[in-house]
């Protein structure tokens, strides 16, 4: 799991903070420009250190991946905010922290040509109900933008992340691999799972 560096968080409290003295000034002032000016730098800063970090990352996860290929969600980032997992309160903020940075696609991009260049690909594949699907079970659960860990009846609690990557890797290989690699996959898996109970997934799963 890695940390993802959030500089927006610290930047765009100042950026607002500028933009709402420069509202109050006359357009094209001396001081409306140094205030544009000003807004400008912060910005600039907020996406060179995103930019720095999301490089050193996707070189990071390339170097150190043994597999061929990566995988990775299909976000659709503007249906991610309406959401009726996410609370009306941080709806904007989730808002700001996807459409206006970009930051989310340029990663991806970042991480698809480090890929290519060492003889690797990306795939982006569908995440669809990752977060909510049980890996052991196949059981959904409600899983709102704030809940951070999976409960499952089968007794399989894991972080929702966690729970996703795995999701997309069985569906990845479940359509990619031999039956004999998916099949040693979800038994490595299962030996590591920490449920009480073993519980077979509903017919027709």
């Amino acid at each position: 799991m890695v940390k993802n560096q959030r500089p927006d968080k610290y930047w765009n409290p100042k950026v607002a903070e500028v933009q709402s003295r420069k509202d109050k000034c006359k357009k094209f002032s001396n001081r409306w420009k140094l205030l544009n000016q000003i807004k400008h730098k912060y910005e600039q800063k907020r996406d060179n250190q995103t930019w720095d970090f999301q490089h050193k990352l996707s070189k990071k996860l390339v170097d150190n991946t043994r597999a061929n290929t990566l995988i990775v969600g299909q976000l659709e980032i503007k249906h991610m905010a309406q959401s009726n997992t996410v609370p009306t309160s941080m709806r904007a903020g989730l808002k700001r922290a996807t459409h206006n940075s970009g930051a989310l696609g340029q990663f991806v991009q970042f991480l698809t040509y480090k890929s290519r260049r060492v003889g690797k690909r990306t795939i982006e594949f569908d995440e669809r109900n990752s977060t909510k699907e049980c890996w052991v079970y196949g059981k959904l659960h409600p899983m709102p933008i704030w809940k951070r860990i999976m409960s499952c009846d089968c007794g399989n609690v894991i972080a929702r992340d966690k729970n996703s990557a795995i999701i997309l890797m069985k569906r990845y290989l479940s359509q990619n691999a031999k039956w004999t690699g998916y099949r040693e996959f979800l038994d490595n898996l299962r030996h590591t799972a920490k449920c009480k109970t073993k519980v077979s997934p509903p017919v027709g799963s």
